[in-house]
């Protein structure tokens, strides 16, 4: 139809609203909580021997600290949880074409799940 004027769409959205907003604050949560995740297993895993340490005979620790384990398991709970409630946030606000699904909370959400249940298979004894 040549000559017809485009339909306008009735926009509503001014500009972002708090759940809006709330979703890549949730997917940023989520992900330095998983750098700290690394970070306390990194200080929680046995010790390994090095030089240094061969050359003074010191004693090393040799088996995984338990309550830097619990507390990264807690965390990685709180990580499923920040990513739950950010997909929550996000299917809300999924109406338009235009709008997408945030692949970073689902990506992240995922390996929170794998994390947790490997943390049962693992460490199941120190939770």
């Amino acid at each position: 139809m040549a000559g017809s004027t485009p339909v306008k769409s009735n926009e509503r959205r001014q500009k972002k609203d708090w759940v809006t907003r709330a979703v890549p604050f949730c997917s940023v949560i989520g992900w330095a909580c998983a750098l700290t995740v690394l970070a306390f297993l990194e200080r929680a895993k046995p010790e390994d021997p090095d030089f240094f340490s061969r050359i003074r005979n010191t004693v090393l620790r040799t088996t995984w600290n338990e309550s830097l384990v619990r507390i990264s398991f807690f965390i990685l709970l709180a990580i499923f949880l920040f990513c739950a409630l950010g997909f929550i946030f996000n299917m809300l606000r999924n109406r338009r074409k235009t709008d997408k699904i945030n692949h970073s909370l689902l990506v992240l959400g995922i390996l929170s799940v794998g994390g947790l249940g490997l943390f049962l298979w693992q460490f199941h004894s120190f939770l």
